[in-house]
């Protein structure tokens, strides 16, 4: 369990401090950077001691030094040398917000320190803002004397390799120190106020809220480890490379059916501190307005685009692009002294503006800005990182590690959690106690709160509450489950948006530098299928869903009565190590009518639920699907982009038609891991698992909030919705 903010013996810490430095220091360097680096930690654990200052040459941090009153921008390596200073207060690696500021009592200048991906060149911080008020530290901080240090001594200017070094070493050493869950020993945990499971992309946000109130106890349990160290993680250009990884739950799912009966391999879904916003694909986008509007009139008051844009807001720090940049945008669409880091690819290829055009001159629109409620047409898309060096935003870097410190926010690492526990299991009014889980070593555990919040995701929320008695009383009775609520739409109502790939070779190698951007478009149901196959369209849309609740459907008819954005084109272009480059693009079907479900096979806490996609059950999405590769090879085939391109490689030239095309589609569908539903917010006579308030129906202290009870797909991905709604849901329970 976390251990920040409860006080450790001075002596016990030396110790094991001198020994890690002296290893770290002891590979043939100078002394001086060692005496230093001591120097800078013995000030930093006295707490109420005046933090040492640091010189950087000139290529060091520029923010610091217009700060300081120099605004030389010469980045020679003879530049004059600045004088900076650390500020415990933000020791953390992806803040975003107030990087450098003025000095005033207990603040010196502020710099983030951000550790060197190998393999890349140190970079400073990107500095977004030099406003003192931008961010009130907490005074409490400054009481905390050693165990803020876990936060993130991570170097990002230019400093003396042994120094950093050795600072890397303590970080690490710190960071594995107070990292101990069970498995090492550690004592029972308290009974908390509340009790969070799952540490990923929206159980941290409501643990960081919640926390913020002092009176406020919040224990995490987190089935994965702290990511710390872990480049597949913090380095954005190495999208993808977690999956299938020790930090990925791997969950596997059924044959696709309908689908040519394909088994697909294990949608990732991350096992670390931060969830899957750690391992996805880094998007930060939202939906329309329209779809959000919906949410309410399913019958979730208060839950809008109204509430839902301002939280999203407030989760958001966002970097514009640079003054030189093409890339358009709109400020006021944005957050801009929120938690997570926010930014735009730093190099667009000229193809860009052909892909553009050819939109355009192909029936489509043009977008400065897709983040402001009106999320039509084509235009840039920003991503959860900094800027200055390519470094992930996750939950954990945002929410957790600045904030660890706290001492009413606890974390236990490696606790896989099996089952609700129930101190009243009266009918309709069942009370939780805490829950059960197995720790890193297997061992099973208990722990107590007042009250219980499953932010599981997904495909891990609803099985708790299945084991837990929580669900179809029949379907549990038959795994020997005593039911406790009887709650049918519990794993039902799976949403996942799919999509299938695309490739043009081009007529070039395109520089595409360490990072490639990419476009979004999207469109309504009649842009994309056009107006010779819109009669077909609407035939198959107003055909009975198979196992689409009645309310669903209406909703979604009201989205395609309105012409809301349905139809994503995600565009990219791809450089191999030889030969030409590729445009990429993937039509995805942002509200599919097609449901599945995840449902658990038996009451062993740790094995796999059964997960069904049902991709294709509904014929309108198939149809939908094949008429968005036409709709993509009609972009292709426009200038100026048709200029660009050879000619295609998949699907070949002669895969022209709806039917043809249809064919392509059940081959190579996939899913975009944007997972809704299982646990609904709705009525409960709609199939919903929780109400307004995200109270799972039947019980008084157990709730849900992660990405299971969004009712409707955001015509976006998904990770900047999640952290709005995780914002919102904060404010509820607050009230």
């Amino acid at each position: 369990m976390h251990t920040a903010g409860r006080g450790q013996p001075h002596a016990v810490l030396w110790d094991a401090l001198l020994s890690e430095l002296f290893l770290a220091g002891g590979t043939g360097r100078s002394d001086q950077p060692r005496k230093v680096t001591l120097a800078f930690i013995l000030a930093f654990v006295g707490g109420h001691m005046e933090p040492p200052k640091y010189s950087l040459g000139g290529r060091g941090c520029g923010a610091a030094r217009r700060v300081l009153g120099s605004e030389s921008k010469n980045t020679d390596a003879d530049a004059p040398q600045t004088e900076f200073t650390f500020c415990p207060e933000r020791l953390t690696s992806h803040s975003p917000v107030a990087p450098c500021r003025p000095s005033r009592l207990h603040q010196p200048h502020e710099v983030i320190p951000t550790r060197a991906v190998p393999g890349m060149p140190p970079c400073s911080p990107y500095h977004a803002s030099s406003d003192p008020e931008s961010i009130s530290p907490d005074p409490r901080y400054l009481e905390t004397r050693a165990n803020f240090c876990m936060m993130g001594l991570k170097m990002a200017c230019r400093v003396p390799s042994a120094l950093s070094i050795c600072l890397l070493h303590f970080h690490d050493f710190l960071a594995s120190a107070a990292l101990v869950g069970y498995a090492q020993g550690a004592a029972a945990p308290a009974p908390a106020d509340y009790l969070i499971v799952g540490g990923g992309t929206a159980g941290l946000v409501l643990a960081n809220r919640l926390s913020e109130d002092p009176n406020v106890s919040v224990l995490v349990l987190e089935g994965g480890g702290d990511g710390l160290g872990n480049v597949n993680i913090s380095d954005f250009r190495l999208v993808g490379a977690a999956w299938g990884t020790d930090i990925d739950w791997q969950f596997p799912a059924q044959p696709l059916k309908y689908a040519n009966n394909r088994t697909l391999t294990p949608g990732p879904r991350g096992k670390v501190l931060g969830g899957s916003s750690a391992i996805n694909g880094d998007v930060f986008d939202r939906g329309d307005a329209r779809e959000y509007d919906q949410w309410e009139v399913l019958g979730n008051t208060g839950w809008n685009f109204n509430s839902l844009f301002p939280a999203g807001q407030k989760s958001e720090h966002f970097y514009p692009p640079p003054a030189d940049s093409d890339i358009e945008y709109v400020l006021s669409h944005h957050g801009t002294t929120g938690n997570v880091a926010t930014s735009y690819s730093r190099n667009a290829p000229p193809i860009h503006d052909a892909i553009i055009s050819s939109v355009v001159n192909s029936g489509g629109f043009k977008s400065s800005d897709l983040e402001g409620g009106n999320a039509t047409g084509i235009a840039h898309v920003t991503n959860a990182r900094l800027p200055s060096n390519d470094t992930r935003a996750t939950s954990a870097t945002a929410y957790y590690f600045p904030y660890s410190y706290r001492p009413n926010f606890q974390v236990i690492l490696h606790a896989t959690a099996t089952r609700i526990l129930w101190s009243s299991t009266d009918e309709e009014n069942a009370v939780a106690s805490g829950v059960e889980y197995v720790d890193q070593g297997g061992v099973t555990r208990t722990a107590s709160a007042k009250t219980v919040v499953l932010s599981a995701g997904t495909w891990g929320s609803p099985p708790i509450l299945e084991r837990s008695g929580v669900g179809n009383a029949t379907y549990l009775a038959s795994l020997g489950i005593q039911s406790v609520v009887d709650l049918p739409g519990v794993g039902e109502n799976l949403s996942e948006q799919t999509l299938v790939p695309m490739q043009w070779q081009l007529n070039s190698s395109l520089p595409l530098g360490d990072v490639t951007p990419f476009l979004l478009n999207v469109e309504s149901v009649q842009t994309t299928v056009g107006p010779a196959n819109l009669a077909t369209a609407e035939s198959l849309l107003n055909a009975p869903p198979p196992n689409l609740k009645p309310a669903l459907y209406d909703a979604h008819k009201r989205l395609y009565q309105n012409h809301t954005t349905w139809v994503e084109d995600y565009i990219a272009v791809s450089t191999p190590a030889e030969g030409p480059s590729v445009l990429v693009m993937y039509p995805v079907n942002l509200h599919p009518l097609s449901k599945g479900s995840v449902h658990i096979v038996s009451s062993n806490g740790l094995e796999y639920p059964k997960i069904e996609y049902n991709f294709f059950q509904n014929p309108f999405d198939l149809f939908l699907m094949a008429a968005g590769c036409a709709r993509a090879q009609k972009i292709a085939s426009t200038p100026p982009l048709s200029d660009w391109i050879v000619a295609p490689i998949a699907p070949a030239a002669n895969v022209n038609t709806i039917d043809a095309l249809q064919d392509y589609v059940r081959a190579n569908a996939a899913y975009t891991n944007h997972i809704i539903g299982t646990a609904l917010m709705g009525p409960r006579q709609d199939g919903g698992v929780v109400d307004p308030n995200l109270k799972v129906y039947g019980t008084k202290n157990v709730y849900v909030v992660d990405a299971s009870v969004i009712p409707i797909e955001p015509a976006a991905h998904l990770q900047g919705t999640v952290y709005a709604f995780a914002e919102h849901a904060a404010s509820l329970f607050k009230q």
